[in-house]
């Protein structure tokens, strides 16, 4: 552990190891994070095959659009055969689901860091991973 302004800080891989994917092993079987540049700082499981384009498709979510786009119906994964149908969607994160009902969920949080892309599948809750990835972001911003 280093220390930041007197404060002790975790080593970046250690934090993410600990809070994402050893805490919540068993919620997510992939996860991407980049910058707000798309360049990925983390490549997990599943999502690890996702590049700096895919990431900048998902930072491309939460740009300002007009009025009449606001709203997101489906969100693809970038070389995949996953669509998801949009279930939630704020100024900080979009939620999906497999639109052939598998029980698979796509989540992707804006942070001030870039953003974070998660996918779970049965028998995980949508509100558990939700929960839980929305924790593991909160700890990354405070």
């Amino acid at each position: 552990m280093s220390k930041i302004q007197g404060k002790p800080t975790q080593n970046w891989n250690d934090f993410v190891k600990e809070y994402l994917l050893t805490e919540y092993e068993s919620t997510v079987s992939g996860a991407c994070m980049s910058t707000k540049q798309g360049i990925p700082v983390l490549n997990y499981g599943e999502l690890s095959h996702l590049k700096q384009a895919d990431m900048k498709y998902f930072l491309s979510l939460f740009n300002p659009k007009p009025k009449q786009e606001d709203e997101l119906n489906e969100i693809y994964l970038p070389n995949t055969r996953f669509k998801f149908r949009v279930i939630c969607q704020t100024y900080k994160s979009i939620y999906g689901t497999a639109c052939d009902r598998n029980g698979t969920g796509l989540l992707i949080n804006n942070l001030p860091q870039g953003v974070l892309v998660c996918i779970y599948h049965h028998p995980v809750s949508r509100e558990v991973a939700v929960n839980r990835v929305e924790a593991f972001c909160d700890r990354l911003c405070a």
